[in-house]
C-alpha cells in the first residue's frame, strides 16, 4: 500500500496561497535544514505520496547543491533564492535562483544531456559533471532555465486523488 504524507486533516486539498519563499547563504551545510523547512511547508499544504515526497526532496537537494557549488562557486557571501509554489492543479513549482554568472547555452552538461527534452539517455553513462540535472529531469515533468542561466524552474505534477480541489 502506498503511503502518504502531509495535510491530513479532513482530506483537504491545496490551501491558497501556497507559496514558500526563502533566501539562504551559500553554505552546503544549510541544504539539509533548508529542505526540511520546505518539507514541513509541503506537509502543511498538500498530501504527497511517499514517492512524490522523495522525488521533491531529491530535486530540492540537487538544485540547491548545483546553485551553491556551480552557480555561486561556494562564495559564502552569495545567496540562493528559493520559491516553492503549490498550484490548485496539483503541481509543485520549484524555482531556484543563484547569484552566479549563469549556465550558458554552450554549457556542456545542459547541451550534451539535452535536459530541456524528455530524457532519452542512460543516466548511468552521464558525465561526472551534470548528473544532478540528469537526476532532476528524470524526477520532474519539466525543467527550464532563464536566459542568463542562473534560475531553474522545475515542475512536478502530483498524481494524488486526495488533493482534488
Amino acid at each position: 500500500m502506498l503511503g502518504y504524507r502531509g495535510a491530513r486533516e479532513g482530506g483537504m486539498g491545496v490551501k491558497k496561497p501556497c507559496v514558500y519563499e526563502a533566501c539562504v547563504l551559500t553554505d552546503t551545510k544549510l541544504i539539509g535544514c533548508t529542505v526540511e523547512k520546505i518539507e514541513c511547508f509541503l506537509e502543511q499544504h498538500i498530501i504527497l505520496a511517499e514517492e512524490d515526497f522523495f522525488d521533491v526532496k531529491v530535486i530540492l537537494n540537487e538544485l540547491l547543491m548545483n546553485a551553491m557549488t556551480h552557480g555561486n562557486k561556494q562564495h559564502k557571501n552569495k545567496k540562493v533564492y528559493i520559491k516553492v509554489d503549490i498550484s490548485e492543479k496539483n503541481q509543485i513549482y520549484i524555482i531556484i535562483e543563484d547569484e552566479g554568472e549563469g549556465m550558458k547555452d554552450d554549457c556542456a552538461s545542459w547541451r550534451d544531456n539535452n535536459f530541456s527534452q524528455t530524457p532519452q539517455w542512460d543516466i548511468v553513462n552521464l558525465k561526472e559533471s551534470g548528473r544532478g540535472l540528469g537526476i532532476i529531469s528524470c524526477l520532474c515533468d519539466s525543467i527550464t532555465r532563464n536566459e542568463k542561466g542562473n534560475k531553474i524552474t522545475v515542475l512536478k505534477r502530483i498524481q494524488n486523488e486526495h488533493n482534488s480541489v
